[in-house]
This record gives structure tokens, C-alpha cells and sequence, in this order.
């Protein structure tokens, strides 16, 4: 496919304005500043992509209003390529959402859950395939033969046995998670471990606990010491103090007979951190992006991301997930993670919902691209947001990569020359 006209007007206004990805090595000299320095690689903005993006914000504002707030990030390769506000944080103050906006994240918090284990595996502490009671000594299901074969996969591909949602209503009753935990030996088991996808917030947050006996650290230390400070996540928290503090938060809303009305900030789900703890701005979910596109190896190693991407149970796609989506054929759980077979495509994704903010992150490792989109309402533009951007930027793919191999078969040539005429 020919790249269109229309890309090459584009790509010479690009290529004179000042809109440029700069990648640079800055000579090394010595210390009588004789040395040549190293010459500047300038890469030019894809005029594709661009246009891609431009087209996606364009379809977005159509829809945006279905949510008092709301926020967006895509992550293309190493780089945040677009980040916005939409909106507003709150009806009552009526202050624009802006790109350091924390909102409260929901079940996305279950992917940091997974990846944390996974880091805590390359320190060598634990393997996922580890028994639950290798860790947690105390942990007991209704059968001590279920109990001895449950593995830390179960619980982070909720196939632990457990029937659907066993005990969330205890999350919201405030209880501590030791004693949510307790009670699970109590419930009835719908099978053995491994044998059927049965989604849980009380039952995936053991794994808090295997985390916390293997470091010695709390969960959110954890969190914060091992991902949020080393992936420059500066907003992102797991503690309700933490976006009641900030100077910069989303307030969540329902929608009333007369229009939006604002709710407080509830306690719910910080007593499960693991489920739908965790607080971030759309600025910090566009570093976490690129970490699990694979660009942060020193951080969160491609065998972490291969294991949590793996799929290891059949869920399904009649759930209102994916009743959008534009091609989905199958859909899995990972670890922590959603496995979707959309089209061609392997794309992983997790919706969320707490508080009344809605979520969605979603990303397709073999482009290296991804969203992320966050909103402070339960609305329906949250679930177009998604299919939509799935849709569109399979239209705009093949320009995309015909731009960028001729400029990959320039760059060769360019570097090939300066071999020759050295």
C-alpha cells in the first residue's frame, strides 16, 4: 500500500514546524574540547501516526461529554505520543481535567498486582507456579485438598475454585483483608484450581499477603519502592489519604434527573490494594505504558511480561466488556490481565470501576503501541473509547509502518554512506 498524498502534506508541515521527536547523543569531549562530537539523529514525527492521533482526539470530543472528566494517554514505542484532559474534575468547582489529574484507577490496579509479583520473582523470591501455602502458611480454602494445590496462578488468573465475587460485599463493609481471607475457607467451591475463570477482588488480594511475608515491606512500600518511584509515576498512590491529599484530583460523579452531582471519595477497595487500590494521574499511565511495552527491561524484564501476558484460562466475550469491540474472536485471562483476540491482533486490556470512576487500558505489544483512559463518572463514552481506538488505528496501520520502514531504509542507507566515506 502507497502511503496517500494527503500524509506527505502533512509530513512536510510536520518536518518544517518545531513538533520533532529528538533522539540525540551529545558529543563527548575531552577535557581540551578537541574531540568530534556525535552526530545528532533527528527523526522526523510519522505524519501517520500523527494524523492517526489527530483523528482519534477529533472522534473523542464527540463523545466526551457523556463524562463530566475524563483523561487520555497513547504510548507509541519509548514515547508518550499523546496525553490529554477532557472536561472537568468537578461539577462543583467546574476546573479543567488536566494531564496530572489523579484519578482513582479501579481493577487497572489488578495488572500492577501481577507485574509486582513478577519483580518480586526476579529478585529470585518466588516463582508464580509457588503453592499459595509455600507463602501463607495460614491460608485455608473449604478443602484441604484444594488448599494444597492452589498456586499463585489461580489467583491472579481468578481460577482459584472460588465461586464469582466470593465476599466482595465484605470489601465494601470495610473489613480488614486478614479477616476477608479467613472467611474464604467458609465458601463452597464451584471446582478444582485451574478449572473454570471465576472473577474475585477478596481472593486475588492473598496476594498482597505472599508479597508482604516473601519482602517484609507493606504492600503499598511495594508499590511504591518497586514501580511508582523507579517508572517516575509521581502521582500515583494506593492509600485513601493519597488522592484526598493531592491538590489535583477527579472527583467522582452519578448522574442524576437534573445532570451530574458530585459523590465523595469512599474508602472502598484501599483494603484491597491488589483489587482496586491504586491512584494515578493519566501522566503516570503513560510511564506504566511504556513499562509494559517492554521499554523499562531494567525494571520489569520481557520474561515478567511474557508470564503475566501468557493466557491460562478461557473467559468469555458475551460479557459487556467487549460488546463494542470490532473484532473480537476469543478472549483469556493472564495474570492479571485480559487476553483478548481481536482481529489479527493479541491485545491485552483491563477495564476498571470504583467510586464511581470508570477505566480502561489496553494495549497491543506486537504495534508496541497503547491507551489508557480514565474518566470520573460511570458513563458511556468509557466503553466506546477502546473499540474505537482499536478500530481506528487498524485503518491507519499500514500507512504507519510504510512510513516508518522508508524511513528505517534511509537511515540504513545514510549510515551505510558514512561507512563508506569514512
Amino acid at each position: 500500500m502507497k502511503i496517500k498524498k494527503r500524509y506527505f502534506f502533512t509530513g512536510l508541515v510536520v518536518l518544517l514546524g518545531p513538533a520533532l521527536f529528538i533522539r540525540s547523543t551529545e558529543g563527548v569531549q575531552d577535557e581540551n574540547f578537541n574531540s568530534t562530537p556525535v552526530e545528532k539523529k533527528i527523526v522526523p514525527v510519522n505524519p501517520c501516526l500523527q494524523e492517526f492521533m489527530v483523528k482519534y482526539d477529533s472522534v473523542v470530543q464527540t463523545i466526551v461529554h457523556k463524562t463530566p472528566g475524563a483523561a487520555i494517554v497513547i504510548v507509541k514505542g519509548d514515547s508518550i505520543i499523546f496525553s490529554k484532559g477532557y472536561g472537568i474534575k468537578s461539577i462543583n468547582s467546574g476546573v479543567p481535567v488536566d494531564i496530572n489529574t489523579v484519578f482513582r484507577i479501579g481493577s487497572l490496579s489488578k495488572g500492577f498486582a501481577s507485574t509486582l509479583t513478577g519483580i518480586v520473582a526476579q529478585d529470585g523470591l518466588l516463582q508464580f507456579n509457588d503453592l499459595v501455602t509455600d507463602h501463607v502458611p495460614s491460608f485455608k480454602l473449604k478443602t484441604k485438598e484444594q488448599t494444597q494445590s492452589l498456586s499463585l496462578n489461580h489467583l491472579l488468573s481468578h481460577s482459584t475454585g472460588l465461586m464469582y465475587q466470593a465476599y466482595t460485599t465484605l470489601i465494601e463493609d470495610g473489613l480488614p483483608l486478614e479477616t476477608m481471607i479467613a472467611s474464604l475457607q467458609g465458601v463452597n467451591l464451584i471446582g478444582y484450581p485451574g478449572q473454570y475463570y471465576s472473577y474475585q477482588n477478596v481472593g486475588y488480594c492473598v496476594i498482597e499477603k505472599v508479597l508482604e511475608n516473601n519482602t517484609g515491606a507493606s504492600y503499598s512500600q511495594l508499590l511504591e519502592n518497586r514501580i511508582f518511584t523507579p517508572l517516575n509515576m509521581k502521582n500515583a498512590s494506593s492509600t485513601l489519604d493519597g488522592i484526598l491529599h493531592s491538590d489535583n484530583k477527579a472527583s467522582p460523579h452519578s448522574r442524576g434527573k437534573t445532570g451530574w452531582y458530585q459523590l465523595p471519595i469512599s474508602p472502598n477497595y484501599y483494603n484491597t490494594k491488589a483489587a482496586g487500590g491504586i491512584n494515578a494521574s493519566i501522566t503516570d499511565m503513560g510511564q506504566w505504558l511504556k513499562a509494559l511495552l517492554g521499554h523499562n527491561d531494567e525494571i520489569i524484564n520481557k520474561s515478567t511480561l511474557d508470564s503475566i501476558f501468557t493466557p491460562h484460562i478461557r473467559s468469555y466475550i458475551r460479557y459487556k466488556y467487549f460488546g463494542s469491540w470490532p473484532k473480537v474472536k476469543k478472549a483469556y485471562y493472564g495474570l492479571g490481565w485480559r487476553v483478548v483476540e481481536n482481529g489479527n491482533d493479541t491485545v491485552i486490556y483491563h477495564g476498571g470501576f470504583v467510586n464511581n470512576y470508570s477505566s480502561k487500558i489496553a494495549l497491543i505489544p506486537s504495534e508496541d503501541i497503547g491507551i489508557c483512559v480514565l474518566t470520573n463518572s460511570s458513563n458511556r463514552f468509557i466503553g466506546k473509547s477502546i473499540p474505537l481506538f482499536l478500530e481506528l488505528f487498524d485503518t491507519y496501520r499500514d500507512e504507519i509502518k510504510e512510513w516508518e520502514s522508508i524511513q528505517n531504509a534511509d537511515h540504513i542507507s545514510h549510515e551505510a554512506q558514512f561507512l563508506l566515506t569514512k
